[in-house]
């Protein structure tokens, strides 16, 4: 699942939440944008969001989430200020003629659909199930919402930030790469992965009771979407990035997946983060040319260089947009 659609999902799943104040009225306007209504029930559920994200933050760490009234008021207000952000940027895109269409929304809702196996109907009535009919709506428009924000920040920030070939030659000269240090080619092999975490009883029971599905004859993308613990994995079916033979990969992961026919599901490989099942994909070879060396250095450049460029050009909005916000 998209770290998008977690954010949007969070509330009607695992938030607790704060009220945004006693005795407010949800359908009143409290702000406005360009003449534009906000409403207290807007800023309610960007609270609501705000709070499951650390909710599920605090539960992944096995911690329950206490705020004090300080932080809740501190959580309040960013939440304000997260809705008015959005509207400044939505305003700012329909002014630079950025539109994002019913079509646009639909294929990005069929993507994510399809990322957890399901139809878009099934994905939409799984999200109804869960949050209601105005979940499903909450979903449509602040998917729609931040697509128009992605379309405007590449527009507005990425596109606009250079990175150049000194810059690149520099980086990789100073990481020993680049033509004069060319990399050896790395062989290793495709491959999906269950994985359970920990090493205790209950995680073996676990993780014994996915291999007993799997020589049950149940679908190795199946298993892994309901019982692995991977979150970056489990959605794809376990499918993992390329496992390298080489010193980073763990040694008995290696001597699970070298030199095993493709297709061959292995046994459970236990290491010191957990337990694993693989099925085995097809060999192949990693090669880092200098162009794939320029391309990921540039790559690593931009990403250092965007965070300034995001925050320069957000302020440069929020001043300039001063007069199209008023609050209530």
């Amino acid at each position: 699942m998209s770290k998008l659609l977690k954010n949007l999902l969070i509330a009607a799943l695992v938030a607790p939440t704060i009220a945004m104040a006693q005795h407010v009225n949800l359908d009143s306007v409290v702000a406005t944008v360009a003449g534009e209504p906000i409403t207290a029930q807007e800023v309610q559920e960007q609270i609501t969001t705000n709070i499951g994200i650390l909710t599920q933050q605090a539960q992944a760490s096995k911690k329950k989430l206490n705020l004090t009234k300080a932080q809740e008021e501190e959580i309040k207000q960013d939440s304000f200020n997260e809705v008015i952000q959005n509207r400044l940027m939505v305003n700012k895109a329909k002014n630079l003629g950025i539109n994002i269409s019913d079509a646009d929304v639909n294929q990005a809702l069929n993507n994510i659909a399809q990322s957890q196996g399901a139809t878009l109907e099934q994905f939409k009535q799984n999200v109804i199930k869960q949050g209601g009919e105005k979940g499903w709506a909450a979903l449509n428009r602040d998917l729609r919402t931040d697509m128009i924000k992605s379309a405007l920040i590449k527009r507005e920030v990425e596109d606009k930030v250079t990175v150049t070939s000194a810059e690149v030659d520099a980086l990789l000269s100073k990481q020993k790469l680049g033509k004069d240090n060319p990399i050896p080619s790395t062989k290793g092999v495709e491959a999906s992965h269950i994985f359970v975490a920990g090493n205790t009883a209950a995680a073996k029971k676990k993780i014994q009771g996915a291999k007993a599905r799997l020589d049950k004859g149940d679908a190795f993308e199946t298993v892994a979407r309901e019982v692995s613990e991977d979150p970056n994995t489990s959605v794809n079916g376990g499918k993992v990035p390329v496992i390298t033979f080489d010193n980073g990969v763990d040694p008995a992961v290696r001597k699970a997946v070298e030199n095993v026919n493709s297709g061959t599901t292995t046994d459970i490989v236990p290491t010191k983060n957990g337990f694993h099942i693989f099925k085995v994909g097809q060999p192949t070879e990693l090669t880092f040319s200098l162009q794939d060396q320029e391309k990921m250095a540039r790559a690593a450049l931009m990403e250092q260089k965007l965070p300034a460029a995001y925050d320069a050009w957000m302020r440069n909005l929020m001043e300039s947009s001063k007069d199209l916000v008023q609050i209530k």
